[in-house]
């Protein structure tokens, strides 16, 4: 994950991306989809810990700095059929989260114009070309204390990559085209 240099608005400005990794990400596989992911500290302090935060897929767990708490306890619904949304938080005195994906990116925000993360992930591999970097953009808001919290819901929030976008957007334009794969198949 890339560092932002600038506030997060709506969309992350690819010329802000100051090159600096400040996580390494590692998933862990079985035959029936993702065991582990972990968000290691790509430079972590003298003696510090190194895994900062990690979800356990089977077992529907976060854990941020060793405090592991269940989906239920940090994840809540709230609104009807179609207009229903998640909102996430980590505990009492934090702040709370709801993650939508919307125009080609995961956002967080804090009301409903209140943006605070932007996580755009390119789906498309694109022959010739180099792809766009997966990026990161948060506000200072949410850096205070949620910077590991809102990565791991937006990790969460994500479909794993081999599921074809019309499993979780079925207004995506990708899903028109049948020719695209879940970017698993080889030639």
């Amino acid at each position: 994950l890339f560092r932002q240099q600038e506030q997060c608005s709506q969309c992350p400005n690819p010329s802000s991306v100051d090159e600096s990794v400040l996580y390494k990400l590692k998933t862990t596989f079985s035959f029936r989809g993702r065991r582990l992911t972990i968000i290691q500290d790509a430079n972590p302090s003298p003696g510090g810990p190194v895994t900062v935060g990690a979800i356990h897929w089977d077992d529907r767990i976060i854990e941020i700095l060793g405090q592991k708490k269940k989906m239920s306890e940090i994840k809540r619904h709230e609104g009807k059929y179609f207009k229903r949304v998640r909102l996430w938080k980590w505990g009492p005195e934090r702040k709370e989260y709801t993650v939508k994906y919307e125009d080609d990116d995961w956002k967080a925000k804090l009301s409903a114009d209140d943006v605070v993360g932007v996580f755009s992930v390119p789906y498309r591999p694109h022959l010739f070309t180099k792809p766009k970097p997966t990026t990161l953009s948060l506000t200072t808001a949410a850096l205070e204390k949620d910077e590991v919290f809102l990565i791991l819901i937006f990790i969460y929030s994500r479909p794993n990559p081999y599921t074809p976008p019309f499993m979780f957007n079925p207004t995506h334009r990708d899903s028109q085209n049948s020719s695209v794969g879940a970017g698993s198949e080889g030639w």
